[in-house]
């Protein structure tokens, strides 16, 4: 009965270690020199608040965003990359990927999340448009070279922050980028 118990918790472990990687493949040599386009994605009307998202993509084709409504518009985004979780809560995601991953090296990366968001935002080109139903989209785009911890959405559980739609509501959000180790920060050239 103990053996059978152990088996199950080793299984358990085993498939907890699958679905998020905390490793070499994701914060070590693999992902040193990853480039990405970071997206950061304010909407808004008069009406109501404000909606704002974060995202990763490798290449952003703005021909293929859907503007018909926040959700499309959303839909689009994350067709086409990943979700990157706000940086105002950077150290509260870092200490539960820490603690998912029995990690305590993540936690030397703790209180970057304002510096992270200051280059982001000194090194970003801004494009702003309109949705099909009215709502203003500010998006702010930087180029960034660095390291990620990636994670599976299931397997996480993020703090939540008022002002974004839960990835739980977005089927096309699979996995979470969390910016590790940026060294890099440019302004794209953008159509």
């Amino acid at each position: 009965m103990k053996n059978s118990a152990y088996l199950l918790i080793l299984i358990a472990l085993s498939m907890l270690l699958e679905t998020c990687s905390i490793g070499k493949d994701s914060i070590g040599k693999n992902s040193s020199n990853e480039s990405f386009l970071y997206l950061e994605l304010d909407i808004r009307d008069k009406s109501s608040y404000p909606v704002t998202m974060r995202a990763i993509t490798n290449k952003l084709n703005l021909d293929s965003l859907n503007c018909n409504n926040t959700e499309d518009f959303l839909t689009s985004i994350y067709c086409q990359g990943h979700y990157v979780p706000n940086l105002l809560i950077y150290d509260k995601v870092l200490i539960e990927l820490s603690r998912l991953n029995n990690d305590s090296l993540l936690l030397k990366y703790s209180g970057q999340g304002q510096q992270l968001m200051n280059r982001l935002y000194s090194n970003s080109r801004e494009m702003d448009f309109k949705l099909c139903d009215g709502k203003n989209v500010y998006m702010r785009v930087t180029q960034i070279t660095g390291k990620f911890a990636i994670c599976k959405k299931e397997a996480i559980a993020l703090p939540t922050i008022s002002d974004e739609i839960s990835i739980t509501d977005i089927k096309e959000i699979s996995d979470i980028y969390i910016p590790i180790e940026i060294f890099d920060y440019k302004k794209p050239i953008l159509p």
